[in-house]
């Protein structure tokens, strides 16, 4: 599939395209939190996910992402880790299996995290709007990381969201 985008909405400011992102092995942790415990449940899975891809020799392929499976005022379902170069043995609650070829609607946001619902609302309209079909959980991949870059003005965050 040809990447294909569209001119920013009008009042968001990002342009969405259309691309494929390939099967990728991930190391992953789930955790039910609420919104507010985000910032805590990041803070714990992305480590936790980072040293057992260490203490089983295994090595990132990529930036760290998590996926909503839901998402609602009071509760979210959160999936959070990162891809790695092949499957590593790995003990519960961390799991190791094959995230499939994505075809999903994808922006980047540029700033702090307090824009992130404003960026996701602006990927879920284009993608209502256009007629795609929600095909799994909306997702955020972290390309700044902020323990390296302290200005939030400099923050990327891929947004992506997989349809039909």
């Amino acid at each position: 599939m040809a990447p294909s985008s569209s001119p920013p909405q009008p009042g968001t400011g990002y342009d969405v395209q259309l691309k494929t992102l390939p099967s990728q092995t991930v190391v992953t942790m789930r955790k039910d939190t609420t919104p507010e415990g985000l910032p805590e449940a990041y803070g714990e899975m992305l480590p936790a996910t980072h040293h057992a891809i260490q203490g089983a020799g295994g090595e990132s392929a990529g930036p760290p992402f998590g996926a909503y499976h839901a998402f609602t005022p009071e509760h979210v379902d959160l999936e959070a880790g990162a891809p790695v170069v092949a499957a590593i043995e790995v003990e519960e609650p961390v799991r190791c299996y094959q995230l499939p070829e994505l075809h999903v609607a994808s922006l980047m946001h540029e700033g702090p995290y307090e824009g992130l619902g404003d960026a996701h609302a602006a990927l879920q309209g284009w993608v209502s709007q256009q007629g795609h079909t929600r095909n799994g959980p909306p997702m955020e991949i972290y390309w700044t990381d902020p323990g390296a870059e302290p200005d939030t003005s400099k923050w990327r965050t891929e947004l992506v969201q997989p349809v039909e």
